[in-house]
């Protein structure tokens, strides 16, 4: 396999930045990798939160078999921070996406660059 596909897979199926490590570009790996994860900690943090509010909430007696009221939490606490999680969302998204389109193209460089010092050397 082309380290151009492989590192476009890392990217891909793994963690964004991957790719970039594989290619042996650090910084840059890191440059994508951090907001990334930074990212997914603050949906994952804030979807937990939630989830755990409305557990909560639903265990008290007042609420049991309320199920309009379960479903008005659950709508409410996906309002609150809304424009948040979007943005946090849409960074993992484009961050995802641009590491395996990255990693594609930076490998094929890499290709290409290493048959040019090959035919330097020769």
């Amino acid at each position: 396999m082309k380290p151009s596909v492989r590192a476009a897979l890392l990217s891909g199926l793994v963690f964004p930045g991957i790719g970039q490590f594989y290619l042996k570009e650090y910084r840059r790996g890191i440059a994508i990798f951090v907001p990334v994860f930074i990212a997914l900690c603050i949906v994952v943090v804030a979807t937990v939160r939630s989830a755990l509010e409305i557990v909560s909430r639903i265990q008290d007696p007042e609420m049991s078999g309320d199920v309009q009221g379960i479903l008005g939490l659950a709508t409410s606490h996906s309002n609150e921070h809304a424009l948040f999680l979007n943005l946090a969302s849409l960074v993992i998204a484009c961050g995802w996406l641009f590491s395996i389109i990255d990693a594609y193209y930076r490998g094929k460089r890499k290709i290409q660059n290493d048959k040019v010092d090959q035919q330097i050397n020769k």
